[in-house]
């Protein structure tokens, strides 16, 4: 091979590289990973996780604010009487079983909503959850 040869192999390795790296980025910009959904649901303040009904849950003070199941990253959260039915009638939403009546809907997965909306929907269900408590309890989070 003469040095041009190998000099475009080069560039077309680079190029590559760097559009799976720009890839990624988009990609995180429009949707989330389990991996970073969870780091999030973490980072929201008095957050902790565990396991429920073979569901990963992430919870404030004990009570539930995101059901997840692990093997299609689908979830269940809370929402407010006026966002249900709007919700519910959007793709990739339903109404989650056994929590309808009280407000919770079921997501297919992560990529159903964007990054921002879907950090706004679970910060919103944190906010009803947590509404629902104590107000001594909700102050520590206030």
């Amino acid at each position: 091979m003469n040095s041009n040869t190998i000099n475009a192999f080069l560039i077309i390795s680079k190029l590559k590289s760097l559009f799976s790296y720009l890839l990624s980025l988009f990609f995180n910009l429009i949707m989330m990973d389990i991996e970073s959904f969870r780091e999030y649901c973490l980072g929201l303040p008095g957050t902790t996780e565990g396991m429920k009904w073979e569901h990963l849950c992430f919870m404030i003070e004990e009570k539930i604010f995101v059901l997840v199941d692990l093997d299609t990253h689908g979830f269940c959260m809370k929402c407010t009487p006026e966002e249900f039915e709007e919700l519910a009638a959007r793709d990739g939403i339903k109404q989650a079983p056994h929590f309808a009546r009280k407000q919770w809907v079921f997501v297919d997965g992560l990529d159903v909503f964007g990054v921002q909306e879907l950090k706004q929907r679970i910060e919103r269900s944190r906010e009803l959850v947590l509404s629902k408590l104590p107000k001594k309890i909700q102050a520590k989070y206030n």
